[in-house]
């Protein structure tokens, strides 16, 4: 397990052929909301970053981003400075705020170089596909890598600038933490609850009591990203906003990392709870979600691990 994870944690030496090393970024779309696969997708791009020698010169969520670019109000960002937008699942049209992020970037900078770092692609609408397509391909200098040969398919339909990647978290690779004994037989089962939530596969029971990204998040912890969220959308320095929300994404990734050190076995239909199974080289068993995005990136990337298994 631990050569195949290696050998994909430098598979993502092929996003330095796109941002060199030295290379000065605008990064967009670090996630301040509760979706700890978002925030281990962001902490494995930063540790990229730093081990790249990459640049970050200002970081940007999708709040007051989008309605300045709506409203033509232009940020001002250095011809040199590469944009960079976040990987993840929701280039498409399932997530409207961070597709229209990425679709006013691409619209309001067309000679600046936009690197997409790895997505799953996927519109449930082929009008839609076409549309934000036939605008991409208009721009000069557009890179967009990939997580799955289906979203590589797409992509190079309009593209040439297109690229398989395995996802940023990758970058964090290993994560070693000890496992708390009590627990150490246990099973886990964290099952998504979203809009991604696939049917029951037959002959598969979970039990009732099953757990989600969202049970991570207390009351009070939900208070904080509240008040997060508020000041990304007030004149605040942005250091400061950026600050604050790495100390908290770095908390709840690291609950998320106590909980899997207290269970054996990970059985899960979110593909960054597989992930960060794989990560802690933790025995784990992946269900798909509602359109194929888990066992695609299975079947590409993680299918070798002797300690992981697609359930079908």
């Amino acid at each position: 397990m631990v050569q195949v994870m290696t050998q994909l944690k430098e598979k993502l030496n092929v996003v330095s052929d796109v941002i060199p090393e030295n290379s000065d970024i605008f990064f967009f779309d670090y996630p301040v909301y509760k979706n700890i696969g978002d925030m281990l997708i962001w902490q494995g791009a930063e540790r990229f970053f730093k081990e790249k020698n990459i640049h970050v010169r200002k970081r940007f969520s999708y709040h007051k981003v989008n309605n300045k670019l709506k409203y033509e109000q232009k940020i001002n960002i250095p011809q040199n400075v590469i944009i960079v937008c976040q990987g993840g699942g929701n280039f498409g049209d399932l997530y409207g705020p961070h597709q229209e992020l990425r679709n006013l970037l691409i619209e309001n900078y067309p000679d600046h170089k936009i690197v997409i770092l790895p997505q799953t692609i996927h519109y449930q609408k082929e009008e839609n596909e076409i549309k934000d397509f036939a605008s991409y391909a208009k721009h000069k200098d557009l890179h967009i890598f990939v997580r799955d040969n289906k979203s590589f398919t797409t992509a190079k339909k309009y593209l040439e600038n297109v690229y398989l990647s395995p996802d940023m978290a990758h970058a964090l690779y290993p994560i070693n933490r000890k496992a708390n004994d009590s627990n150490a037989s246990k099973t886990l089962y964290l099952m998504r609850r979203d809009l991604e939530k696939a049917p029951a596969i037959k002959g598969f029971n979970s039990p009732n009591a099953t757990f989600d990204w969202e049970d991570l998040f207390t009351p009070f912890s939900l208070f904080l990203l509240k008040v997060l969220y508020k000041m990304h959308n007030m004149n605040i320095p942005n250091v400061i906003k950026v600050k604050s929300l790495d100390l908290y994404v770095r908390y709840k990734v690291n609950k998320a990392i106590n909980m899997y050190g207290g269970h054996e076995t990970i059985i899960t239909s979110r593909l960054h709870g597989h992930i960060l199974a794989c990560l802690m080289n933790k025995g784990n068993q992946l269900m798909d979600n509602t359109y194929g995005k888990n066992s695609s990136y299975y079947k590409l990337w993680t299918k070798n691990l002797n300690n992981s298994k697609l359930i079908e």
